[in-house]
């Protein structure tokens, strides 16, 4: 049984995600993402990604602007799994601990409410911040994440995430977001037009 509680005020989406996490069976006490890509794996299934063109890309506008400001930039799959986490060495060391690493799965069904889960299955920008977390471990944590989409067919490619403490909760953190998703989209167009 999860005896977390939701705040009154909290925004519908996120409390509609919390019923979808403690009806999957997370509770508030797990501590760590489930690893569902192991690491014999990780690399050729990286490797096959469509994003593995535009990580690249997406490494140097977005993962060093996370780099410079003690936060984590991660680009999962279409089924939540993290395929990327780069970031400050020290918030990549305090992500460990909740289980932030390459080959975890974000999906909310597994590690309850986050932003890059929450993205994924409502295939739009989406931020959850702090307390929203539906697991304890995670509330300290506060994350933006959008999706990035096939510019050819539309189809879902994966989610791309920042995360990081309070100092990430401004509106800019978004608009970064959403405009280096934008920008590998737009690369990915490119290159399909290429002969």
């Amino acid at each position: 049984m999860n005896d977390t509680k939701q705040s009154p005020s909290m925004r519908a989406a996120v409390a509609d995600s919390w019923h979808r996490s403690a009806a999957a069976g997370v509770t508030a006490d797990d501590t760590s993402a489930p690893i569902t890509l192991p690491e014999d794996q990780l690399r050729d299934i990286r490797a096959a990604h469509p994003l593995a063109r535009v990580f690249p890309l997406l490494d140097d506008v977005l993962g060093q602007a996370a780099r410079d400001c003690d936060a984590i930039m991660a680009v999962s799959d279409e089924a939540g799994q993290l395929l990327w986490v780069c970031g400050a060495p020290a918030a990549l060391r305090r992500a460990e601990r909740i289980g932030f690493v390459e080959g975890s799965n974000w999906d909310e069904r597994l590690a309850g409410t986050n932003a890059p889960g929450l993205a994924l299955r409502l295939d739009r920008p989406t931020s959850v911040v702090a307390a929203e977390h539906f697991r304890r471990s995670v509330q300290q944590w506060s994350c933006a994440a959008t999706p990035i989409h096939d510019p050819g067919d539309s189809r879902l490619l994966g989610v791309l995430d920042i995360t990081g403490g309070d100092s990430i909760v401004v509106p800019q953190t978004m608009a970064m977001v959403r405009a280096a998703a934008r920008l590998a989209e737009s690369e990915l167009a490119r290159e399909q037009l290429l002969p």
